[in-house]
């Protein structure tokens, strides 16, 4: 009732998203950014309120949207404090990362540290030594590592290694023993977003094995920041995001969890519809 039209249109790329629009499962928040406060453009040019850090730098804004704190770059990421809060009341929990390192999932130096981990249908979790058996290498680097230092870092440096260690083995078996329902691989050989949507859909039905109650992912797909053929990488990109969510709920629905999982998508910037010829600035 507060949006000023009652109709809007999806790519036609997308049209198992606008299958699941239709069913109740997708919501739209268009228009929306990271604010300190309310505040307008005369505002803005004068100075008189606050405004998020760098407010044009996509950078900038996309570390706002991870952090919800668009006053602070240094904030902690929003699902890193999630994760502390769950853990701090019991709930046993992690996040994983199939994207490398995320702002998101920065937590206060309490919470565990969230996993990186590759692509299930290259090389999913890596171990250490991929010619040797985890387990049997840490009984020898607990050896190595047993003698208490007087150095913050050396103790910390030996705790992180052991336990990177132990959990590397540990997510490896759990993927190891874990099969899908949803080939996943019938999406486009170039889909990077389906690949990691398959590893997320493994570690969440691998959950029991690996003792979890709650956990957060993050995936990421680029490819947007189009100066030129905009037209026809839209329809790509779309494609990709459109194929990759479809395999992920019909996934998530065999598996009985579609309802207790949440999927949250954002960018941190949009085009203008004016032309420069080949594409938007």
């Amino acid at each position: 009732s507060t949006q000023p039209c009652g109709v809007f249109g999806l790519h036609p790329s997308l049209s198992a998203v606008h299958d699941m629009y239709g069913d109740g499962d997708v919501a739209f928040l268009a228009n929306v950014g990271p604010l300190v406060e309310p505040i307008t453009r005369e505002e803005y040019e004068l100075g008189t309120k606050r405004a998020p850090v760098s407010l044009f730098a996509h950078n900038t804004q996309q570390t706002a949207t991870m952090s919800v704190y668009a006053q602070d770059s240094t904030a902690t990421g929003v699902l890193g404090r999630v994760v502390g809060s769950l853990a701090s009341r019991g709930h046993a929990t992690a996040s994983y990362s199939v994207s490398g390192n995320a702002k998101i999932l920065e937590g206060e130096l309490d919470t565990a540290a969230p996993s990186q981990i590759g692509l299930h249908r290259t090389r999913g979790i890596v171990p250490f030594d991929e010619y040797s058996a985890v387990p049997e290498l840490l009984p020898a680097i607990g050896n190595l590592t047993a003698t208490v230092s007087s150095s913050m870092f050396a103790e910390t440096w030996a705790s992180s290694l052991h336990e990177t260690l132990a959990r590397s083995a540990t997510l490896r078996a759990a993927q190891d023993a874990t099969t899908l329902t949803q080939d996943f691989a019938a999406a486009d050989g170039d889909n990077k977003l389906a690949d990691q949507l398959q590893q997320v859909a493994v570690l969440i039905k691998a959950r029991e094995l690996l003792g979890s109650e709650r956990d957060v992912f993050y995936v990421t797909v680029g490819g947007f920041d189009t100066h030129s053929e905009v037209a026809e990488t839209l329809a790509e990109n779309m494609g990709w995001i459109d194929a990759a969510l479809e395999s992920f709920a019909s996934e998530m629905k065999n598996q009985g969890l579609w309802e207790n999982v949440t999927v949250v998508t954002a960018s941190d910037f949009g085009r203008t519809l004016t032309s420069n010829g080949l594409g938007t600035d």
